[in-house]
């Protein structure tokens, strides 16, 4: 059924061409002669219409002139439309010449049937790969057909009786079998001009209606287009052809001189990037979409700062292959990332650095299933190490990272191996198995709330499953072992950061040991981890609100999970023996003003379109966090965006004695007695107790960041 209903309308299409060309051959005529056309020549165009329309449909088929979207036709379409007029032109030129109507109208009939011919062979072999073999098998049935043609002509020439007098004669009689008939060479001329000026046309018309009654639409979203280039270009037509996705295009941005003062299918190039601001308020923007393939950090940045003081929501193009229909494109765009929105740029290191102590080397990546420890893998691969050993408690992640490496690094050798860090006799094992020289050490227990509910799982994971690891590491030569550490193990009031800091202290004991070279890597919050609050506010705005906060003046460190990662990489070279290695982070950011600026990129107003909620501080949270304490700050030295200190631990001088009975505990279940002992261990550790929610009027929460 759909394909009957395909060919009806070709058909239709068909025969809609023949009336144009019916109405070129006559207006070739008319100008011609002036729009005074004689009875000779006036008889000779009745006639020689059947020659023409059947010649230009044989043209216009082969040209493969009806077989694509008339609201998409561009110049490919109107170039297959003039080879069809140039072809059909010097077919006619040939019928022309020989100045013999019958044969001429033959050869017209032949090329139709042949097209006919030639469709009909595709779905009768649709098996047959070369095309060749179909206009083959389709040019010898018409030349079979010309044959039969000129037998049958010359059988009427010899029979003795007129035509008239033949059955059906006097509908025959108009096209008497004249010779002399040939058109006038000016005629052939204009037709030909003419077909091709009237087909495109007719195959434009859908398009440029389309784009002009999508230009003329004024109750969409007024959006200004960052790129005037080819995918510019490409977004421009398509909300022109898509009246119904509502966007009403203002204009351009460029930062080219050269595009300045210029237009793009009428829509003007309004200015720079300096004039972003501006353009906003005269031009009531409500939308920014970039169209630009690959923008310098900064640009998006300089894009983001403006459009979130207007309240305008940024979207970003999708690639040129999902642009292939500008509409789908349009209907799919992607906002920037609040990753790209934090006003500080990713820290780029140099990869040489790190190739030179992982290269050929056997490396086990711990916890290798978790944000960071999957993103370890990858960035580990990319180092050609002689084998990769993913490590982990979760099979499910770890078969994921595993079939992922594999996908995209099959030269390297990559073994999974399920187990817990605290097991002495596994990590025995693994070590005796594989003998891993670098040992990246990512699992950990890392939620802070839920630490707090189940202190022994901290204690028993961090502490002494990183002791664990650590010791069989050095019984078996390791040459180096890298913890990651966190921002919370500063001045701690968690027992996740408590942990952490208790586990930083154990490696700098064993440090000082010589052997192994144990360095600790201390970051802040790891954007789209999977303890990472950013998914949870998203989900919320999406929703509709409110997006919850714990407190009005809480702040963070943001990096992302790669750049998190070169800098563990990065440290594990520019590192010594019982360094701990710090990013330069720049500033912290209010919870609250990041959720504003997510809010604002989703077009929506905070606190008028999407509340914000103030539930209060959970167990165990800071205001802030710090990335040093004031021990470790005097030490510090700083190398290629790395803060470098090597603390001292004499104040820590009982902490053997004291890790057998945070153990008995841990195992007990002990709780009251964990926090105890690790305020013992750590007299900086000041535990928080939970606050309880707040109702904080909207209005109070505005952020004047």
């Amino acid at each position: 059924m759909n394909l009957l209903r395909a060919y009806s309308f070709k058909g239709a299409i068909a025969l809609f061409d023949m009336a144009v060309i019916a109405v070129a051959l006559y207006c070739a005529y008319a100008i011609r002669f002036d729009f005074s056309i004689d009875p000779f020549y006036e008889e000779q165009l009745y006639r020689m219409l059947p020659i023409v329309m059947l010649i230009r449909f044989a043209a216009l088929y082969y040209a493969r002139s009806y077989g694509f979207l008339w609201r998409y036709s561009g110049i490919s379409d109107m170039v297959r439309i003039l080879k069809a007029s140039v072809a059909g032109l010097l077919l006619l030129a040939v019928v022309n010449y020989f100045r013999n109507y019958p044969v001429g109208l033959l050869i017209a009939v032949a090329l139709f049937l042949s097209a006919l011919f030639h469709r009909g062979f595709i779905h009768l072999m649709p098996r047959v790969r070369h095309k060749r073999v179909l206009i083959g098998s389709s040019l010898v049935a018409s030349v079979i057909l010309l044959g039969l043609g000129l037998l049958a002509f010359s059988v009427l020439r010899s029979a003795p009786v007129h035509v008239t007098q033949m059955p059906l004669g006097e509908y025959v009689a108009p096209f008497e079998f004249k010779s002399d008939m040939s058109m006038p060479r000016g005629v052939l001329a204009l037709e030909s001009v003419l077909s091709f000026i009237l087909l495109s046309a007719v195959r434009i018309a859908p398009r440029l209606l389309g784009e002009l009654m999508g230009g003329r639409r004024r109750d969409g979203r007024r959006t200004l287009i960052f790129g005037a280039g080819d995918l510019g270009e490409i977004i421009l037509r398509g909300m022109r052809q898509g009246r119904h996705l509502r966007y009403v295009p203002v204009g351009f941005i460029d930062d080219d001189p050269r595009k300045q003062h210029s237009s793009i299918h009428g829509v003007s190039v309004l200015g720079t990037l300096d004039d972003l601001a501006e353009l906003i308020d005269t031009e009531r923007v409500s939308e920014l979409l970039i169209a630009v393939h690959s923008l310098p950090d900064d640009t998006l940045r300089q894009i983001a700062a403006v459009c979130l003081k207007k309240g305008v929501p940024v979207r970003r193009i999708p690639s040129l292959v999902r642009m292939v229909d500008p509409e789908t494109g349009l209907r799919n765009l992607e906002d920037v990332d609040i990753e790209e929105l934090l006003g500080r740029p990713e820290i780029q290191l140099d990869p040489q650095h790190v190739r030179g102590y992982l290269e050929g080397r056997v490396v086990l990546v711990t916890g290798a299933g978790g944000s960071i420890g999957s993103e370890l893998c990858r960035q580990v691969s990319r180092c050609r190490p002689a084998a990769l050993i993913l490590l982990g408690k979760g099979e499910n992640s770890l078969y994921a990272i595993q079939n992922e490496l594999a996908t995209y690094y099959a030269d390297v050798d990559v073994v999974s191996v399920v187990g817990d860090i605290t097991s002495a006799t596994k990590m025995d094992h693994v070590f005796r198995e594989y003998r891993p020289a670098v040992v990246f050490h990512a699992a950990a227990h890392k939620h802070v709330p839920f630490m707090e509910d189940n202190p022994e799982e901290s204690v028993l994971n961090n502490i002494f499953g990183t002791q664990n690891v650590a010791q069989t590491a050095v019984r078996h030569s390791c040459d180096r072992f890298l913890m990651v550490s966190s921002d919370k193990a500063v001045n701690p009031t968690s027992v996740m950061g408590a942990t952490k800091r208790v586990a930083e202290i154990v490696l700098q004991g064993m440090a000082e040991k010589g052997g192994t070279h144990f360095i600790t890597v201390r970051f802040g919050n790891v954007l789209r981890s999977r303890g990472s609050v950013i998914p949870k506010f998203e989900k919320q705005i999406a929703a509709g609100g409110p997006v919850t906060v714990t407190h009005p003046e809480m702040k963070r460190y943001f990096m992302s999970i790669p750049e998190a990662v070169r800098l563990v990489l990065h440290s594990g070279a520019v590192g010594d023996n019982g360094d701990l290695c710090i990013l330069d982070m720049g500033e912290q950011l209010r919870i609250v003003a990041v959720v504003e600026n997510m809010i604002r990129m989703s077009g929506k107003v905070p606190y008028d379109d999407i509340d914000i909620e103030i539930t209060g501080i959970r167990p165990g949270e800071k205001l802030y966090e710090e990335l040093f304490t004031d021990e470790e700050a005097q030490t510090l030295r700083k190398i290629e965006k790395i803060f470098i200190c090597h603390p001292s631990r004499d104040d820590y001088a009982s902490l053997d004695e004291t890790l057998p009975a945070l153990r008995e505990a841990a195992l007990g279940c002990r709780r009251d007695e964990i926090i105890l002992l690790l305020r013992q261990i750590l007299p900086s550790y000041q535990p928080t107790s939970s606050e309880p929610p707040v109702a904080v009027h909207a209005s109070s929460l505005r952020s004047t960041t």
